[in-house]
């Protein structure tokens, strides 16, 4: 069973302390996520960037815990990586989840999708396919259901609200049932994340 990890939340980037001379390192980092910024050690960014990972890894959702250990290992050890996984999980920074198995509804349950790409077209040869990207060029191409919570979720509660919500007219998603529909996003969202086309923000509690 793969346990994929996915960052939480949108980067916000350095910050610079006010200095003279101007500091060459940032003093922290900021992530936005929920109704706070939290700040960053510059080994917690590295570690939290480096759950982006590789698009095509995380496409076949092999960006686990071992995965990027070994990626980061050449310039940190693996202990520290590791306790700084597990510090970011805590906070709620970082996800670790089977999205092919049982708990993929939990993590719909407990997250919605922030587009930050836009819709491009569908495929001409596989017209059920949506291309999604930026500055009209359509960088992944997703099935269509996923797209749909791709585009919706950040106006409902959780990704599973939104799954639920287009189930209720099942003409218009082909008959599919909300599982149907939370497989195919659950499926995609590492792509779609590590490819910076939408980041996931904690549901209302």
């Amino acid at each position: 069973m793969s346990m994929t990890i996915l960052p939480v939340g949108k980067p916000l980037g350095a910050c610079f302390a006010a200095s003279e001379p101007p500091s060459e390192e940032p003093e922290f980092y900021e992530v936005h996520v929920g109704n706070e910024v939290e700040q960053l050690t510059p080994l917690e960014w590295f570690v939290y960037c480096g759950a982006y990972g590789d698009a095509d890894q995380h496409a076949d959702h092999l960006v686990d815990r071992d995965w990027l250990i070994k990626q980061l290992a050449s310039e940190v050890s693996a202990s520290k990586i590791s306790a700084e996984i597990d510090g970011l999980l805590g906070r709620g920074l970082l996800l670790e989840a089977n999205l092919r198995g049982n708990s993929a509804v939990d993590v719909l349950t407990g997250y919605r999708i922030v587009p930050t790409g836009v819709g491009i077209s569908n495929s001409p040869q596989d017209p059920g396919l949506r291309w999604i990207g930026q500055h009209g060029e359509g960088m992944l191409g997703i099935p269509q259901l996923s797209f749909l919570v791709w585009a919706f979720s950040y106006r409902t509660n959780s990704m599973w609200d939104c799954c639920t919500m287009f189930a209720q007219n099942p003409d218009g998603v082909d008959g599919a049932t909300a599982e149907d529909i939370a497989a195919q996003i659950a499926d995609s969202l590492p792509s779609i994340v590590s490819m910076e086309l939408g980041y996931l923000e904690p549901a209302d509690r």
